[in-house]
């Protein structure tokens, strides 16, 4: 009853997201930082993450166990902790990335917004070779939406699907938006659950109605929850953040 009241909540509190957008981001995708930077980063593509460490409930120690071991009941009881992220990026003609930190845009030109929203435990990274701890990690499951756009007038408002909508309505954007799953498998369905659709309203509505099965089905005995490796933050300018991601390998 618990996880069923928390899936419909996160539903909720998604598509609220996905339609007003979010606080002003501060993090950006691998390789559009500089090296030593000690930001989130994201990955793209996740990676997998094949075991989790947690305090046993019975006896208080510290335990290993592959996610596969669990139940989803107890996976979901481990990701409890909820996060949302917009990341806007101004591309220019060779494809390189300038990640904003405003939601409007500036210039006409091309972009890419990434929302990302998760339900995820945060992992140290240790270092196998030192012992030392190089890094933390938010490791679990969630949403992620990617639209690459053209804007046709300066000062539109990409940090939301709503607004994102209303300008492609009127002509000051155009592009495609694909959604995916990440770690989440519905019996009998897997995958993006959308795929390279034009933005405009129907694309938009289908986003959330697809969004709300979803959500509506992550506590289910019959979904499979696939945790990975969402984001990686270095603790010093010493430490990559892939070689971060790979101690949760």
């Amino acid at each position: 009853m618990k996880n069923t009241y928390r899936s419909h909540y996160t539903a909720i509190v998604i598509i609220m997201l996905l339609l007003s957008g979010c606080a002003t981001q501060t993090e950006v995708p691998l390789g559009a930082i500089p090296v030593g930077a000690t930001d989130w980063v994201i990955m793209d593509p996740p990676r997998s993450s094949p075991r989790v460490s947690y305090p046993d409930p019975n006896t208080g120690n510290d335990v290993t166990k592959a996610w596969s071991q669990l139940k989803n009941v107890e996976i979901l009881n481990l990701l409890s902790d909820t996060h949302s992220e917009i990341s806007i990026a101004k591309l220019d003609a060779g494809g390189k990335a300038t990640y904003l930190v405003a939601q409007a845009t500036g210039a006409v030109g091309a972009y890419q917004v990434v929302m990302d929203y998760t339900d995820y435990i945060s992992e140290d990274a240790i270092d196998p070779d030192s012992h030392k701890k190089i890094g933390i990690a938010r490791v679990g499951v969630g949403l992620r939406l990617t639209a690459k756009i053209t804007t046709t007038a300066a000062n539109v408002d990409l940090g939301s699907l709503m607004a994102l909508g209303i300008a492609a309505n009127i002509k000051q954007v155009k592009g495609t938006m694909s959604v995916d799953s990440i770690g989440i498998r519905i019996a009998g369905a897997g995958g993006p659950i959308l795929s390279n659709a034009t933005i405009d309203e129907t694309s938009i509505q289908k986003t959330l109605e697809a969004i709300a099965v979803i959500q509506s089905k992550i506590a289910d005995s019959t979904t499979h929850l696939d945790p990975q490796v969402l984001w990686v933050k270095p603790n010093s300018t010493e430490s990559k953040p892939l070689e971060v991601a790979r101690t949760l390998l």
